[in-house]
């Protein structure tokens, strides 16, 4: 069964490592990882925080970094892509290897936040040994089985929630661009846009919330 591993690495070892350092105050959170033929690795991020402008110019000389894009401005961050070689970051190549991917992660205050899908325990194990040859620094926070009785991040919503999320997920609502709209959603479950706004805001905090609080303090769960 595929297993999910949350861990924390230190941002110098991680992409981004160098902005990062620029100024500890930003935060920066991967929304989604593409992946090509070319071995070309293409995050998009939200970065946040006073000392956004820093980061932005960090990123110019970031060795992580070969094109970095601004895509929206806005109150709530800049969003950004970005592109870098794989074979340039020993972690990205050491997943790559084991055939895990990257769910999601945030990187603050010099560390990423990691949180990785592993096919099975196997792959987990080789993971770690390649970690080891590339000398790379990981702290194992929370380990628990890719289903939706397991994982607390999905067990604590309720059914709607539940519901409006996948439906949300499989339409590409979270896709950059869009590829549907709140409307069509409301139409999809027949009920109010106000109704599916209001589920969606809830399922999202309460996933962030049991996501981060278990990155955050429980390395005791392990």
């Amino acid at each position: 069964m595929p297993t999910i591993a949350e861990f924390s690495h230190p941002s110098t070892e991680f992409v981004l490592g160098r902005a990062l350092q620029e100024d500890p105050e930003v935060t920066v959170e991967v929304e989604r990882i593409v992946a090509d033929t070319t071995n070309r690795v293409t995050p998009f991020f939200w970065a946040r925080g006073d000392g956004i402008d820093e980061f932005h110019d960090a990123l110019r000389t970031d060795p992580s970094v070969k094109d970095v894009r601004r895509l929206d401005d806005s109150s709530e961050g800049r969003f950004y892509r970005a592109e870098w070689d794989e074979n340039a970051e020993p972690l990205v190549y050491a997943l790559d290897d084991v055939g895990a991917t990257i769910l999601d992660a945030v990187g603050d205050n010099g560390k990423w936040h990691v949180r990785i899908l592993f096919p099975d325990d196997e792959s987990l194990a080789e993971f770690h040994d390649l970690c080891a040859a590339y000398d790379l620094s990981f702290e194992l926070v929370r380990l628990y089985k890719a289903d939706t009785t397991s994982d607390p991040a999905v067990q604590h919503l309720t059914d709607e929630q539940r519901e409006v999320l996948e439906l949300a997920y499989d339409q590409g609502y979270f896709s950059v661009p869009r590829e549907t709209s709140m409307e069509e959603l409301a139409n999809e479950l027949d009920i109010s846009t106000n109704a599916i706004s209001k589920r969606l805001r809830r399922a999202h905090e309460t996933v962030l919330e049991e996501t981060f609080e278990g990155v955050r303090g429980t390395a005791t769960d392990t």
